[in-house]
């Protein structure tokens, strides 16, 4: 999957009836974050159907993905994995609009790094020694000059939640931890020692007291296999490439005059839940859109002595083409067809 999220539940769930309760469960994990709570009902959700959970890292598991892999038994990481810090941020009605003339609810507020707040606490008490109930006091009051004080009520609310949730996973295992490695170690480490961006590679999950199974070298060729077939088709390593989607099957204008491509449909697959024995897909679907620029050069050379570039000079008009994503969902397999770009 991509991001961990309450829509993967259901999917995953049918998936895990299927299988039915089995001594051993094996996760293949590859995503760059998602809900906190959602990635703990995941882990519930495994947990729930077998005896022992094994996550297998092939490259990222960041942020809720690490919190997946705190819950497991046992966590393989191939020499190319990586965890990363617990770090969420907030998104909340209280927090700053992103756009003024946008619709007023979560999905137009800007989000707030429960990180980056405690930071700037940090900076002033431990860097600056700005200490003291007077300069307590300001330092907060200039926060609050660009975040209301409810909305950093709900940072200081979710900074304590992602240490108890952290703390509430390691303690779903059933294994020990390793040489020299505390719960409380660990939840530090993910929670206010590593920056946002942290890359923690096997060794380092290895020095803050994770257990790592490291694959042996016939191991990591069949992993490295299998992450290769979903990289392939989800196309992970290809970028879209808006302008040549759209200018597809677009004939030329005649005389000279260059023909606007009509906007076109868009279908992507951005994830994937996987059993042996069933599976789904998330796929989006947007369009594509020529920028506005494009109808004013068709403009300049239908009308030559129109000031056209007079009006591009601004630069108020998009380079590239527009694309526009719809929220997706998850489709089973036997649902699917068509193409996808």
């Amino acid at each position: 999957m991509f991001m961990v999220a309450d829509d993967a539940i259901r999917p995953l769930d049918h998936l895990l009836d299927k299988i039915g309760h089995t001594p051993t469960l094996d996760f293949f994990l590859y995503t760059r974050g998602g809900s906190m709570m959602a990635a703990y009902a995941i882990v519930k959700m495994l947990r729930d159907r077998c005896d022992t959970l094994n996550v297998i890292v092939p490259f990222r598991a960041h942020s809720a993905g690490t919190q997946i892999a705190l819950g497991a038994d046992n966590v393989a990481m191939l020499r190319t994995a990586q965890l990363g810090p617990v770090d969420p941020s907030t998104t909340s009605l209280f927090n700053p609009l992103l756009n003024p003339q946008g619709p007023f609810d979560p999905s137009n507020r800007k989000a707030i790094s429960v990180e980056d707040v405690q930071a700037y606490l940090n900076l002033a008490k431990d860097r600056l020694k700005l200490t003291g109930e007077g300069y307590n006091l300001e330092v907060f009051k200039e926060l609050t000059k660009y975040y209301e004080p409810l909305a950093l009520g709900n940072v200081n609310r979710v900074y304590g939640e992602t240490g108890v949730m952290a703390r509430e996973l390691l303690g779903l295992r059933k294994t020990p931890l390793g040489h020299g490695g505390t719960v409380d170690g660990i939840v530090k480490a993910l929670t206010e020692t590593f920056t946002h961006d942290f890359v923690i590679t096997r060794d380092i999950a290895e020095r803050i007291g994770l257990v790592v199974h490291r694959p042996v070298d016939r191991e990591e060729r069949l992993l490295r296999q299998l992450f290769a077939l979903y990289e392939e088709d989800l196309r992970m390593n290809s970028p879209l490439d808006a302008e040549a989607l759209l200018r597809a099957g677009t004939p030329a204008g005649g005389a000279g005059i260059p023909l606007v491509p009509p906007p076109k449909g868009l279908r992507l697959k951005l994830g994937a839940l996987e059993s042996a024995d069933d599976s789904f897909t998330w796929v989006s679907e947007g369009s594509i859109h020529p920028p506005a620029s494009e109808y004013l050069k068709t403009f300049a050379a239908t009308v030559p002595q129109a000031p056209v570039q007079a009006i591009l000079a601004p630069g108020g008009y998009p380079p590239n083409p527009v694309v526009r994503i719809k929220t997706g969902r998850w489709y089973r397999a036997s649902e699917l067809g068509g193409a996808y770009d």
